[in-house]
């Protein structure tokens, strides 16, 4: 049995949130604050060197939305959105903004036994929500319908939390270790099945969420089948543990290298997906999405981050 961390935000929750804010169309690297409650205000732009709360990755534009607003009008569209009632929608942004994550971070082109990042729906585990904010009504009304896909950063205790980027880095560096900000990696202390506490990457820890893929993808139809979500029970881990490695090792290159650290793989309940009522069948058109990250013996606690590279062992 592998334990599922109930901890959402840890690992890169895609979460779905309309902030109804002014002015679309920001660049990608663009910095902001936020506006009522956990969402983006798109006129709020600072200077990233100073503390934000969201980094902009992109902005799209739903392939259905005059069809939409010729059927029920732009205000009766924007509020179908705003109070997630128009379901086609809701069906297409999550995707839509984790694409424009993907290219951001430069997952779009890793390839993995010839799959590209996009076909594994790969993104970063981290601290982060990715938050999906329309332009204000009036000027929705007035032509702008894009939505601003941006990265909402996270404490470990699962709320909005404000980070600077130093010395220009950004979002963009979230793989690479370039943004530096050790509060935005995923890491963890695991100290037995069901207890694993996310910390800060600073603070004494045993292991680390690395990154999110689509299972129904990249594994075998046998293996997903062979998967209990409810208990984490497979009939055989060896599956899911050797791609978490090839994974990791094409997409952060000498991490297992000093043979340190163990892989740790798991499904991710919270995506949803094929995972909602699961029956044990597979479902080529669905998402079984997995994550994969790194972990030491329990009594072998280190600082740092393996993405910073710069891990400190403190015991063990």
């Amino acid at each position: 049995m592998r334990t599922f961390i109930p901890s959402l935000c840890i690992v890169g929750l895609l979460l779905a949130l309309a902030g109804c804010t002014s002015s679309s169309s920001l660049p990608r690297g663009t910095c902001l604050e936020f506006a009522d409650g956990d969402t983006a205000d798109l006129t709020s732009v600072v200077d990233c060197e100073e503390e934000h709360r969201f980094d902009v990755v992109g902005t799209v534009s739903w392939p259905d939305m005059q069809s939409a607003i010729d059927e029920l009008d732009a205000e009766a569209v924007h509020a179908g959105i705003a109070d997630y009632s128009l379901e086609a929608y809701w069906e297409w942004v999550p995707l839509a903004c984790e694409q424009q994550l993907r290219e951001t971070v430069g997952l779009s082109s890793v390839t993995v036994d010839g799959v590209s990042g996009d076909d594994l729906h790969l993104n970063p585990s981290a601290q982060y929500y990715l938050d999906h904010s329309l332009a204000s009504l009036d000027v929705f009304v007035a032509g702008d319908r894009t939505t601003t896909c941006s990265v909402a950063w996270m404490s470990t205790e699962n709320t909005l939390t404000a980070l600077a980027h130093p010395d220009g880095a950004s979002v963009s560096g979230l793989v690479s270790g370039e943004l530096g900000v050790l509060e935005a990696y995923g890491c963890f202390t695991r100290f037995g099945p069901g207890d694993q506490r996310p910390v800060v990457c600073d603070e004494p820890h045993n292991g680390e969420y690395l990154l999110v893929f689509d299972g129904g993808t990249a594994l075998s139809s046998e293996f997903i089948e062979s998967f209990d979500p409810v208990t984490t029970k497979a009939s055989d881990y060896s599956e899911l543990d050797a791609y978490c490695e090839t994974l990791i090792d094409t997409v952060h290159s000498g991490v297992l290298d000093d043979g340190s650290w163990k892989v740790w793989g798991d499904h991710l309940l919270s995506f949803g997906g094929g995972w909602d009522d699961f029956d044990g069948t597979f479902d080529p058109d669905e998402r079984y999405m997995f994550y994969c990250g790194v972990l030491r013996s329990a009594d072998d606690s280190v600082t740092g981050s393996v993405i910073l590279g710069d891990i400190v062992s403190v015991s063990g």
